[in-house]
């Protein structure tokens, strides 16, 4: 019971742990893909404006020299556009996240400018003459008439994969003239997701709507000039198939051939997704840990347990065993105790329980029956006794019957007198009989009320087992409240989490207020463009406040996790409760056990009182014999007068003589009754 109690707590508290640090995981993973898709927004955005705010420069709208492009050049020669070209260069200098800065035609999208211009070289005659029309950025900014992102793809002009950040050239009619793009390297992103790993195993990265590597942390990734597509990955299969990611599941990756558990996100305003895993090995460690440590607890509590109840238990089975061998030496008419025995009821006699009280009663029993026996066969040897000498009278009579002639009619009549006596005698020696047949009754009783006491025994070690294993409950409590603690832990992990995602804000802030001074200064009147990045600024103010918020909640489930601490407290004083039942319960039935001892003690007095009785009969015979001496007496005085029927009192005598016989063989009897009993 013990062992099937303790497995089954153990395994409740490695569900519990379980389902705790996959919790704890949940939070984790969804705070770091907010994390990592704000920084990922302000990344995107922040290029998004650049590319914006520029391409709305005279710089970028000239598109004058557009029909002078030619295929030998792929597009103008490093002799024209020397405006443009001037202006994407400080444009790449002041941003040196961009691989390149390129405008196209509005119908084609043929290259016109490319800069740095030894890379505009680089495209191949094909790609320049058939143009780029068919391109995700250059479909995404003519339809939309705004600044796109487009999907990762692989850059005709430096071979690499790139993402791309267009927007159309409008003219004051609000008409394409041309299309304005910047290239970003997917490095800058692989090095965020680096910063966003956590633990050993735990990492983000990026997907687009084709499954193609956006952002990762393993460089080997993008070592190729090809994109990585992992569509077939079981993670990314899940995203690109609509299913909801927000909640962490256990996925095959094939990307590390482990299962992890994962979760993902879609970023608000493109096609990509962030991903967010740990494996499976490291989420469980601390449960594992836990595993063993709760097997080597049970393992402990029931060798302990064991050990308790096996001494319990033997103590008290020795003592009722004991005093069963004495109960049933007692039924087999026996009442010597052995040397051993006597010693045992002297030692178990001493206690103030109730088997010490069942000892103490045992042992009057024993001497108040060897008493009663023994006062029984005294008197049963005084009737022997008794008869004989009847016996010999009477023989005398016989030889004085020659000198009795003259009163034989007295004789006669008093024969007739002491006859009925002797009926009446033998009729109170066999109610004799009857009481000791009472007293071998009364001994069966005792028996039977020994196995009694023997049951009660069986059930007080039941109330023992059961105590022991509310002692375990209680013990399984405070286990209980010390993972509640652990609990507190964990929310102080999540609020660092937070706190480190404020301060990362905190430096966007200040490189978005930096960058801002800096074009302002540069473009002097052209300097309206500061308003979109103040606007940025009050944004990310706006993002420090929500997770000052966050912070709030967080220490409300603090608050909640000291509640729920206190109610684990409440229920290890309900376990103990319960102990103090079992207690009672074992009190109530050592109480039953003394009330059979009490009717044990009731048979005592039964036997007591037959005992009385049998010496009420012996008094009753004594007299009964007291008047055969008197008749006999009788008989005497009057032989004088009827010597001439002697020989019919001598045939009187015979019979007083066979009736003295029959009173010495009852008594016999008692003695042989009495001879079954061993007593002192």
């Amino acid at each position: 019971m013990l062992f099937f109690t303790s497995v089954f707590i153990g395994i409740f508290c490695i569900v519990s742990t379980i389902n705790t640090t996959k919790g704890g995981l949940i939070e984790r993973q969804e705070l770091l893909i907010d994390s990592f898709m704000i920084t990922v927004q302000d990344y995107i955005d922040y290029y998004k404006n650049v590319i914006t705010f520029t391409g709305n420069s005279e710089q970028v709208k000239d598109t004058s020299e557009y029909g002078d492009i030619k295929e030998e050049f792929r597009g103008l020669s490093d002799k024209q556009g020397l405006a443009q070209r001037a202006y994407f260069q400080q444009i790449l200098k002041d941003y040196k996240d961009f691989a390149y800065l390129e405008t196209f035609t509005p119908d084609l999208a043929k290259n016109v400018v490319l800069e740095p211009c030894e890379v505009q070289l680089k495209i191949s005659e094909d790609a320049f003459n058939t143009g780029f029309s068919t391109r995700d950025w250059y479909e995404g900014a003519v339809s939309t008439k705004a600044t796109y992102v487009s999907e990762a793809y692989v850059s005709a002009s430096i071979g690499k994969p790139v993402i791309a950040i267009s927007t159309p050239i409008m003219d004051s009619s609000n008409n394409i003239t041309g299309i304005y793009i910047g290239a970003l390297t997917l490095d800058k992103l692989s090095q965020i997701t680096k910063k966003l790993q956590f633990g050993k195993t735990g990492e983000a990265y990026i997907v687009d709507k084709n499954g193609n590597l956006v952002a990762h942390p393993n460089d080997e990734f993008f070592k190729d000039t090809t994109l990585k597509n992992i569509k077939d990955n079981e993670i990314v299969a899940s995203a690109l198939n609509g299913i909801d990611g927000e909640k962490v599941s256990l996925y095959n990756d094939n990307l590390t051939n482990t299962k992890v558990y994962a979760s993902y996100k879609q970023i608000p305003g493109t096609n990509w997704y962030i991903i967010c895993k740990q494996s499976e090995n490291e989420v469980l460690a601390s449960v594992n840990t836990l595993i063993a440590n709760i097997i080597l607890f049970i393992c402990l509590i029931v060798i302990i347990g064991a050990c308790i109840t096996y001494f319990v238990i033997r103590l008290l089975v020795k003592r009722i065993e004991c005093i069963s061998d004495i109960s049933k030496r007692i039924s087999d008419n026996d009442l010597v105790l052995s040397a051993e025995q006597q010693k045992a009821m002297q030692k178990y006699s001493r206690g103030k329980d109730e088997i010490a009280t069942l000892y103490i009663s045992m042992d009057k029993m024993i001497k108040n029956l060897n008493y009663m026996i023994s006062q029984i066969s005294v008197s049963a040897k005084q009737l022997t006794h008794t008869s004989e000498e009847w016996m010999s009278n009477s023989q005398q009579s016989a030889n004085a019957s020659e000198e009795i002639a003259k009163t034989i009619g007295e004789i006669a009549e008093s024969t007739s007198e002491q006859a009925k006596d002797t009926e009446n005698g033998v009729a109170k020696i066999n109610e004799l009989s009857q009481n000791i047949d009472v007293v071998l009754n009364a001994s069966g009783i005792l028996s039977s009320e020994t196995e009694k006491a023997n049951d009660l025994k069986n059930k007080g070690t039941e109330i023992v087992k059961n105590l022991t294993s509310n002692t375990k409950e209680s013990t399984e409590a405070i286990e209980a409240i010390y993972k509640a603690i652990l609990e507190y832990s964990n929310n102080v992990i999540r609020i660092g989490t937070v706190t480190d995602t404020i301060s990362s804000i905190a430096e966007q802030i200040h490189l978005l207020a930096l960058n801002a001074a800096i074009e302002s200064a540069r473009a002097g009147e052209a300097g309206k463009g500061f308003a979109v990045v103040a606007k940025e600024t009050s944004k990310l103010a706006e993002q420090s406040s929500m997770f000052t918020n966050e912070i709030t909640e967080l220490v409300k489930k603090l608050q909640l996790q000291s509640d729920n601490t206190v109610k684990l407290m409440e229920t290890v004083n309900k376990m103990f409760g319960s102990q103090a039942q079992s207690v009672d319960e074992t009190e109530r039935i050592f109480e039953s056990l003394a009330h059979a001892i009490q009717c044990i003690n009731d048979n005592v007095e039964n036997l007591f009182s037959a005992g009385e009785k049998m010496t009420l009969k012996k008094d009753e015979i004594v007299g009964v014999i007291e008047n055969l001496s008197a008749i006999a007496q009788q008989t005497a005085a009057g032989t004088e007068e009827v010597s001439a029927t002697a020989e019919e009192q001598n045939a009187y005598m015979e019979e007083i003589a066979s009736s003295s016989l029959y009173l010495s063989q009852l008594a016999q009897g008692l003695m042989e009754l009495i001879s079954k009993f061993k007593y002192e």
